[in-house]
């Protein structure tokens, strides 16, 4: 990320590093998410663009946020987001 821009190959990076961190699998993910593997492969490896409705359902089948994907702890609670037991998002 450089200044404040992300590119979708490094939200694909990040996204791919969540998943296989918290042990998913693409197909665990299309499962959750309605989203085909290959679609989701190829977000993750920066040959498609993202787009917030296909990004939203991607997180909430890993049960995470955008503020934990992009940022840092201390960029989260600037902006003011977490995550939380339901994967909803306190904007408070």
């Amino acid at each position: 990320m450089s200044d404040g821009v992300v590119r979708p190959d490094e939200l694909g990076d990040a996204i791919k590093s969540i998943r296989t961190e918290r042990g998913m699998t693409l197909l665990d993910v299309s499962e959750k998410c309605g989203i085909t593997v290959s679609h989701i492969w190829r977000l993750e490896s920066g040959k498609r663009r993202w787009n917030l409705e296909v990004l939203e359902k991607i997180l909430r089948a890993m049960k995470t946020t955008i503020c934990i994907v992009v940022g840092d702890m201390k960029q989260v609670e600037t902006i003011g987001c977490k995550e939380d037991e339901d994967n909803e998002v306190d904007n408070s």
